[in-house]
């Protein structure tokens, strides 16, 4: 199976070596990487080109536009790739050896699949962060919590358990039928990820096989005041598209698969980043809508 790696690029000179030489030193041979630089104001584009020339013998593409965000340059890498499997990595994080061989292994055949793996939490140095890190914590405390939830799919609305889009694998049938990542600042994994779950259940191979940087830069932090309105607005379009198309994934987690449990669950649990039920953040009034929410375009 040939795998399409797609890293969004941007201002991230520091760690993006370490990136690329990640992907270029995995061990499946039918491999590509498609690098899109989001119009880096550093020295990403050099090192990139430095990098990418150490290893003549595997295929590479790199992309440069101006800034359109990181929705827009993971749909244009996408674009350009060629993979039956998609996966994504963001710029200042990397893979850990063997990644893209025990997702290819867990896809199998299949037409439509998406996994994710576990995730060693670093620091700019690349070493893991103590156990008692706020972020580490964090992590062991999602697991901990998503071990109640009844599906992986529950556990993916409850606390977005694969983190970030840089942990994603998906088929390419399931990105076409999908159509892309759409423009959110915060939320644009977790909207894919909720669409995608519609579709088809996702797998966890609960092995850390991706290394997450933290760092003071980490684009989330300037991001959380959006946060909320995101979620809401991702939670509402995804709850209408089950009640209004329905759920080819039987297992998604939605009233109409889950009658009566649903409700009770989304009362009692709280998203991971506040004190409020996640059924706080249901409209009513949305999922009393005649016309259901429209599956995205990918930007170009």
């Amino acid at each position: 199976m040939r795998v399409s790696v797609v890293v969004p690029s941007y201002n991230h000179a520091r760690f993006i070596r370490q990136t690329v030489r990640s992907v270029l030193e995995q061990d499946h041979p039918d491999l590509e990487l498609v690098v899109v630089d989001d119009g880096s104001t550093d020295d990403s584009i050099t090192m990139i080109e430095e990098e990418i020339g150490l290893f003549p013998d595997r295929d590479t593409t790199l992309h440069v536009q101006s800034n359109h965000g990181a929705h827009a340059a993971i749909n244009k890498g996408i674009e350009l790739s060629s993979g039956q499997c998609i996966t994504i990595l963001n710029s200042d994080d990397y893979y850990l050896p063997g990644r893209i061989r025990r997702i290819v292994e867990r896809a199998a055949d299949r037409s439509l699949f998406f996994i994710f793996t576990g995730i060693d939490f670093v620091g700019d140095n690349g070493e893991t962060l103590e156990r008692e890190h706020p972020h580490s914590v964090w992590y062991r405390n999602l697991l901990g919590r998503v071990k109640h939830a009844p599906t992986v799919g529950f556990g993916l609305l409850q606390d977005n358990l694969s983190v970030t889009s840089g942990n994603f694998a998906f088929s390419r049938s399931l990105y076409d039928q999908l159509g892309g990542f759409a423009d959110y600042n915060f939320c644009h994994d977790w909207d894919f990820l909720m669409r995608a779950v519609r579709l088809v259940e996702p797998e966890y191979l609960d092995v850390p096989l991706l290394s997450y940087r933290v760092h003071e830069t980490n684009s989330t932090h300037s991001l959380r005041h959006l946060q909320e309105d995101e979620v809401s607005h991702v939670l509402n379009d995804f709850l209408q598209l089950c009640q209004q198309k329905g759920t080819p994934n039987p297992l998604a987690p939605c009233p109409e698969n889950w009658p009566g449990f649903f409700e009770v669950f989304t009362r009692k649990q709280r998203f991971h980043f506040g004190s409020e039920s996640i059924a706080a953040y249901i409209c009513e009034a949305a999922s009393e809508s005649p016309d259901a929410p429209t599956e995205v375009s990918p930007s170009t």
